[in-house]
C-alpha cells in the first residue's frame, strides 16, 4: 500500500524537473553498446537522490532526473549547475 504513494510522489516530483537530457547511448565501432553494469542501474531509476559528485554527469547522461546533495564544498558549483540547466534539483549543503 505505501509503495504506491511513493510511486505517485516519485511522478510528481519527476515531473517538476524542467529539462532532462535525453540518455546517451554510447557505441563501440564493431556496433556493440558500451554500458557499465552501474549505467544499467542508473537507466532504470525514475529520480535518484544522490551526492553531488561524479555521479551526477552519469545521471544526466541516462536522463535520470536527480535531488543533489552537496556533501562536500567541491559539489556545490555541480549541484547549482545540474540545478541551473533543470535536470536536478540542488537541496543545499547539509
Amino acid at each position: 500500500m505505501g509503495n504506491k504513494y511513493l510511486i505517485a510522489f516519485c511522478r510528481l516530483l519527476k515531473s517538476s524537473f524542467t529539462s532532462v537530457p535525453p540518455p546517451i547511448v554510447l557505441r563501440h565501432p564493431t556496433g556493440s553498446q558500451l554500458i557499465s553494469a552501474e549505467l544499467k542501474h542508473i537507466a532504470c531509476c525514475d529520480i535518484s537522490i544522490n551526492a553531488a559528485g561524479s555521479t551526477t554527469y552519469e545521471l544526466a547522461a541516462c536522463g535520470v532526473p536527480a535531488l543533489l546533495i552537496a556533501a562536500a564544498d567541491n559539489q556545490l558549483r555541480l549541484a547549482c549547475e545540474a540545478d541551473g540547466q533543470g535536470f536536478a534539483i540542488n537541496m543545499g549543503w547539509p
